[in-house]
């Protein structure tokens, strides 16, 4: 078994952010570690990208959880009508990755049966500890990105390299060269 830097760093970035809501005293603490693991991405910049896209997703979602309980109350129909309105428009904003966490998050406010700003203020600090404590967790995660361009050039090469060797085998009469199949 192979435990590797990623591995390592969500499981401590989630027990840290485990510690720092328990002490924070905020209420469903444990959720700051589950946001933790939900973004401890490659790359720090997919991270920070991946985090924007989580609190846009968040402030977008709280409005929308608002105004289906004001409406309908706490309830499975009023969490039924937030996601009905909540999902496609994390399409239209492209920011579907935080569907999951701001429901989460939004079912916080259907268990206390409430939407004062104490449980608005508590939801936001749970996103920022474990989104906070996973962007920390990236810096010191070296970045594969240049790795995956690199290995991308290298397999593209080796593709170009076996698509000219089966044109050579088939003859020029029967198909593109691989320069022309790399063309497409």
């Amino acid at each position: 078994m192979h435990i590797g830097m990623r591995t390592v760093k969500t499981a401590v970035g989630t027990a840290a952010a485990m510690l720092i809501a328990y002490e924070l005293h905020l209420e469903y603490w444990t959720a700051a570690g589950i946001i933790t693991i939900l973004s401890v991405q490659n790359t720090t910049k997919a991270s920070f990208r991946l985090v924007a896209y989580r609190l846009l997703a968040t402030v977008l979602g709280f409005v929308i959880a608002i105004g289906a309980f004001l409406v309908l109350g706490y309830n499975a129909l009023a969490f039924g009508l937030f996601l009905l309105i909540f999902i496609p428009l994390t399409n239209v904003f492209a920011v579907q990755s935080g569907i999951v966490m701001t429901a989460v998050l939004v079912t916080h406010f259907m268990m206390a049966k409430s939407c004062s700003w104490f449980w608005i203020k508590n939801e936001l600090l749970l996103l920022a500890v474990g989104a906070g404590v996973a962007l920390i967790a990236n810096l010191f995660m070296p970045s594969l990105e240049a790795k995956i361009t690199e290995f991308q050039a290298q397999v593209e090469a080796e593709m170009r390299e076996i698509l000219d060797h089966m044109s050579q085998q088939l003859g020029p009469d029967h198909i593109k060269s691989a320069d022309n199949w790399a063309n497409l």
